[in-house]
């Protein structure tokens, strides 16, 4: 699965060498696989299921934190991580065991999701 989040930069939730999920960034004006940067390694011990981009609110547009929503032991669970560096930055507390099965920063806004491989240009 190939998900992108545009910006400044493309952010792309993949399985592309990681069948557990990270997330990369690109530049758009240079997207080939092999300018990918890793932003979120894939994690041995968990599913990296959804991320969403959040900006400032009211009439900001440009990102300024990454929420990553994991499955370990068919549990989520949200962090919340430095959009320039992937650093974690802190945990949602969750009201108890169950499933987030998706993260929107702003009412009515999606991504855009492809199945298809990209390229490795």
């Amino acid at each position: 699965m190939l998900k992108l989040h545009r910006c400044s930069y493309t952010f792309l939730h993949t399985d592309l060498d990681a069948p557990r999920g990270r997330l990369a960034v690109a530049d758009p004006d240079r997207p080939g696989v092999t300018q990918w940067r890793t932003l979120l390694a894939e994690d041995p011990e968990s599913v990296l299921e959804d991320v969403a981009l959040t900006d400032g609110g009211g009439d900001a547009t440009e990102p300024e934190l990454l929420l990553a929503s994991r499955r370990r032991h068919a549990v989520s669970e949200v962090t919340v991580h430095d959009l320039a560096t992937g650093s974690p930055l802190r945990e949602f507390a969750l009201p108890g065991l169950g499933s987030v099965t998706e993260l929107s920063a702003r009412r009515g806004a999606s991504g855009t999701s492809s199945r298809s491989r990209p390229s490795r240009r």
